[in-house]
């Protein structure tokens, strides 16, 4: 049976995210709750768009 070929992409966008970490201190935990927030948000709201697209059969902005 053939290997099914990986998807590298995940992997590099959770390289250049711990990368941007990494040179990050946080001074309380309101700062990297906030920075959490500010970096995965975009990401949820894209994906849960994706699936209301694909549920729906069309993409919601369009009038």
């Amino acid at each position: 049976m053939a290997k099914k070929k990986q998807n590298h992409v995940p992997v590099k966008l959770a390289e250049s995210i711990l990368n941007v970490y990494k040179s990050y201190q946080p001074e309380s935990v309101e700062d990297m709750q906030e920075t959490l927030k500010d970096t995965f948000c975009p990401l949820f709201e894209k994906i849960l768009l994706g699936e209301l697209t694909k549920y729906l059969g069309y993409d919601t902005h369009l009038k």
